[in-house]
């Protein structure tokens, strides 16, 4: 741990995988860094996720943004997002 105190919050995969999605948009789209990822997921979704967590979350799943990730399929919606690197 990181030594703060977090409320315990455990994720299902679904909330996981849209949580994931969450910090590559504000990171892809809106540039910003892991540390205000880390305030943004706490100011909008009320999600309070460690600097470790947001960068594991950056560095573990690939997206269609990610270099190398995934291409968008024919009908415009990824092929696949979610599963490690």
């Amino acid at each position: 741990m990181d030594g703060k105190s977090y409320p315990d919050r455990r994720l299902t995969p679904s909330d996981r995988t849209r949580l994931v999605s969450a910090v590559h948009r504000l990171k892809h789209l809106e540039g910003l860094s892991v540390r205000e990822i880390v305030a943004r997921l706490a100011e909008d979704y009320g999600i309070r996720r460690s600097v470790g967590w947001t960068s594991e979350a950056l560095r573990k799943w690939t997206c269609p943004a990610c270099p190398g990730g995934v291409q968008e399929s024919g009908t415009g919606e990824p092929e696949h997002f979610g599963g490690p690197a």
